[in-house]
């Protein structure tokens, strides 16, 4: 008898349309990120602090993305009259704030986090500066009675910010009172939950085993370092490197516990004919010891028919699989994109490349560097700086030879632009100025440019004598100086 088994498997779901859904369980405590991908990061973390090769990699990466920090004022001015140092005030409010709360080791910490277990999480918490300051009017008005106007509570307000410090937060850095702002999670205690139509976050969960904390997402900063496979929880390359570390760590192993036991014997001496309990054997081992006690390194050769030397360690063990462990030191480092000029010290002199793909390989990892860059700048803008502070972050780029072949492109453009004024009506030229210059804001453009090819006065026709440089004027000068004193000092003949 045969059953059709497409009838016990086949089944209909109502379609809809609308916003695509995460790559997740969709049903019950599920949609919390599962529990083993906890444990997965956990044990990519563990392997990472076993291994240098992979923990060097990783802080070499994080100390190159996590630069000088430096904020761009977007602060607008409000109405009535503008005020001159607004973008001023804003920059080192955003700096002084950075200093304070220790944003530079907190964002360092994140994204080796992130390098690591693919993501990072930062939660923002509550402005302490402005706790104290509400905290101080209740007192006030409590102290100085219910009669007492506003105004009178803002001018007290304002004599204690000018003259006392008692408004004023110390931070330490251990942060013992819990007043930073930005706050480092780690992602290994972290898990997301996803609302009831899937398409989205509903609420970050750190678990500790002991203890539970529940944030909703705009009290929490989650950056990834890979989107893929429509997860929800970043991916980092570390996490396919797992058996490249792991054989690395076993051959350090095998190496340590070859040394620890002290190897193999150097020399095997073979007697033939003796017996173990041999009154030769015995006299012999005494004098072996003693020149075993010399430490000394060679031969010793014994005449006689029923003795053999055995040679056992050649001095190469502690370099076994060498190459091997160079080989997956450079596919580990290759994973990330890091040139060999930044690991070289560990594949040693046997690795070396060329000039030209030297400069390919540092040019690549250097715009990676800076894609990553970009994106934590949008990312903490958009969620912290912007808000907190009207300013945007910048993290200074260490790579600047892009910056310099596109400044030569940019002076090339200006000619382009004043070859085709003639063709182009002028109420249209900042439109073609904003088209190859789009970096610069639209409402920095002169609408009515002076462009090189107009005469600003008509009545006078151009110059056409070459004009002399800096130093040749200069030189002219000089020698009019000098012999305007030779006139004065000795008259012309015939005067």
């Amino acid at each position: 008898m045969f059953i059709e088994t497409k009838q016990f498997f086949n089944y209909s779901v109502p379609a809809h349309s609308g916003r695509p859904y995460l790559n997740v369980p969709q049903l019950g405590f599920t949609t919390f990120a599962n529990q083993s991908l906890i444990a997965n990061k956990k044990v990519v973390m563990d392997f990472v602090k076993r291994s240098p090769e992979a923990l060097g990699i990783v802080r070499a990466i994080a100390m190159d993305i996590v630069t000088r920090i430096d904020f761009k004022s977007i602060k607008k001015q409000g109405k009535g009259r503008p005020v001159q140092d607004i973008h001023k005030r804003a920059e080192d409010k955003a700096r002084e704030f950075s200093r304070d709360h220790q944003v530079k080791q907190t964002l360092l910490a994140a994204i080796m986090d992130m390098l690591i277990t693919g993501e990072f999480f930062l939660w923002i918490g509550d402005n302490f500066d402005e706790k104290i300051k509400e905290i101080t009017k209740e007192t006030l008005k409590e102290l100085l009675g219910k009669e007492v106007k506003d105004e009178e509570i803002k001018e007290v307000m304002r004599y204690l910010e000018e003259n006392e410090s008692v408004l004023e937060t110390k931070h330490v850095d251990e942060d013992p009172d819990g007043m930073r702002q930005l706050v480092y999670v780690p992602s290994t205690t972290m898990s997301i939950k996803i609302n009831k139509e899937g398409t989205g976050v509903d609420l970050f969960r750190q678990d500790t085993h002991l203890r539970v904390r529940e944030w909703k997402p705009n009290q929490i900063i989650h950056g990834k370092l890979m989107d893929l496979d429509g997860k929800i929880n970043g991916y980092s390359p570390m996490e396919s490197c797992i058996p490249l570390i792991k054989t690395l760590g076993l051959i350090t192993d095998y190496h340590g516990k070859f040394f620890d036991s002290g190897g193999v014997p150097d020399l095997i001496f073979v007697f033939k004919q003796m017996g173990a309990n041999d009154a030769g054997l015995a006299k012999w081992q005494q004098v072996i010891d003693e020149w075993a006690l010399t430490k000394r390194r060679g031969h010793l050769v014994i005449g006689g028919e029923d003795f053999s030397l055995e040679r056992v360690n050649e001095m190469n063990k502690d370099m076994e699989f060498r190459k091997l462990a160079i080989y997956y030191t450079g596919r580990l480092a290759f994973t990330f994109g890091m040139p060999l000029e930044k690991f070289q010290a560990i594949l040693g002199s046997e690795v070396k490349s060329s000039s030209g793909s030297s400069e390919l390989g540092n040019a690549d990892y250097m715009r990676n560097t800076s894609y990553v860059q970009d994106y934590i700048e949008n990312l903490l803008s958009m969620q912290f700086w912007n808000d907190s502070f009207s300013v945007d972050m910048l993290l200074e780029r260490g790579f600047l030879q892009d910056q310099v072949r596109k400044l030569q492109v940019d002076t090339q453009r200006i000619p382009v632009i004043q070859g085709l004024a003639p063709f182009i009506n002028k109420e249209n030229i900042p439109d073609l100025i904003h088209m190859h210059f789009p970096d610069i804001p639209r409402e920095w453009i002169n609408e009515n440019p002076i462009l090189p090819t107009d005469n600003p006065n008509p009545d006078v026709l151009p110059n056409d004598k070459v004009q002399k440089g800096e130093a040749r004027q200069s030189y002219s000068e000089q020698k009019k100086t000098q012999q305007g004193t030779q006139q004065r000092t000795n008259k012309p003949i015939g005067s």
